[in-house]
């Protein structure tokens, strides 16, 4: 990861984003922590890094992007466990994601990057420190 991170602008790419990274492991192969994982991305990256979930947009995290949010997801992921738990007869219970998600930005990391999102997003965006 560290190497596919350093060379990414060497590699000709403009951005990194931020995904699922909950799973990577060490050299010896134990998982590393998430946050360890995400600290270190943003203080290497040679582009700027941009995420998919609001927990991952910050200082010293991504700038951010359009993000999903967990409680979105855990809302959904409720109703169907109240579904499940009222016995339905519905022989299949589907899978539900939060149908969209919002325009999250970093003030800190727009900074860092010299970047401003004004004037080019025609939607409700929203900032945090």
């Amino acid at each position: 990861m560290e190497k596919l991170v350093n060379n990414a602008k060497k590699d000709e790419y403009d951005i990194i984003m931020v995904g699922l990274y909950h799973t990577i492991k060490d050299r010896s192969y134990n998982h590393m922590k998430a946050n360890d994982v995400l600290t270190w991305t943003s203080k290497n990256t040679p582009i700027p890094p941009f995420a998919f979930w609001d927990f991952t947009v910050g200082h010293d995290k991504t700038i951010g992007g359009y993000v999903l949010f967990g409680k979105e997801q855990g809302l959904e992921a409720g109703k169907i466990a109240l579904k499940m738990l009222s016995h339905t007869k519905d022989s299949l219970i589907m899978p539900k994601t939060a149908h969209r998600g919002r325009f999250l930005f970093s003030i800190s990391e727009l900074k860092k990057w010299n970047l401003n999102p004004e004037g080019k997003i025609k939607a409700k965006i929203e900032y945090i420190k």
